[in-house]
């Protein structure tokens, strides 16, 4: 088996490297074409109105579609219905491209992972670079890369989890996972040598760390005000906190501007709290 062949065989066992190009330019180019097409349409119909509008025969096309939809073909009395039909045609054309335009440019990126196992894929001699060759190998490169959408939902729409599993699983696969587990045996042997890693690893691992932080951030934001003396030094502390912790929120957590605006407001109130408490007690 080789080629599209065994390329299709691949994708097909392993749903999330449907990854196909969208032709992102080619696509706006004949967007443009029908856009400009139906200008010239138009701008015909109009000029077709205006000489229909000054014959007395042809007047009353203006104000009644059921004598225009009845006009007869001698003399071309049906030349503005036949341009309207034309438009018909086309704009209905014109709109369904429109619309799948939309929804194609609306299909998620693939994920990093998932096409740089494909492009190592298609490198390795038991691949199908062999037989896909020319213009044809060249959707998958890197040069199109902007241009590749992919069929397949992620498993997890948990970003933070997903930027972990493409910066720790190369390094991970490369060091440890080949040599400690076996790779995944399809029922057809074309496909061996693939190691498969499951999502919710990553996932829990996302979770552990983000319960970490949420717990290690407010504790060393009160071990350090409470060892730091000095009003200015204890403000400092609390800015430099309350960044961390709306840094976090907005990058691993990935909270909404509000949520993180609202939370950080609360969690700097908490520490002038402490510190005014602290004050309190030095005082007596």
């Amino acid at each position: 088996m080789t080629g599209y062949e065994r390329l299709s065989r691949l994708i097909g066992t392993y749903p999330e490297l449907a990854i196909y190009r969208k032709f992102s330019t080619l696509c706006t180019r004949l967007l443009l074409y029908k856009q400009a097409e139906l200008q010239h349409l138009e701008n015909e119909l109009n000029i077709i109105s205006q000489i229909d509008a000054r014959d007395p025969r042809k007047s009353v096309y203006t104000v009644s579609w059921e004598a225009l939809n009845e006009a007869s073909p001698t003399d071309g009395d049906d030349l503005q219905r036949q341009k309207v039909l034309e438009i018909d045609e086309k704009m209905d054309k014109y709109y369904s491209a429109l619309l799948k335009a939309y929804q194609v440019h609306s299909l998620a990126k693939p994920v990093e992972c998932d096409i740089s196992f494909l492009r190592e894929w298609l490198k390795r001699p038991e691949g199908a670079d062999y037989s896909i060759k020319g213009v044809e190998a060249e959707p998958w490169k890197l040069c199109c890369a902007a241009d590749l959408v992919s069929l397949s939902r992620p498993d997890t729409k948990d970003e933070f989890a997903q930027s972990l599993s493409d910066k720790i699983l190369p390094w991970y696969h490369h060091f440890f996972g080949r040599r400690q587990k076996k790779s995944a045996k399809s029922d057809n042997s074309d496909l061996d040598g693939i190691w498969e890693y499951r999502s919710e690893v990553f996932v829990a691992l996302g979770n552990i760390i983000c319960m970490m932080l949420s717990s290690i951030i407010p504790t060393a934001s009160i071990f350090a005000l409470h060892f730091v003396k000095g009003m200015i030094a204890r403000l400092a502390v609390i800015a430099a906190m309350s960044f961390v912790f709306a840094f976090v929120m907005m990058v691993i957590v990935r909270g909404r501007r509000v949520e993180v605006f609202a939370a950080t407001t609360a969690f700097a109130a908490v520490q002038v709290v402490f510190v005014d408490k602290a004050n309190a007690v030095t005082s007596s």
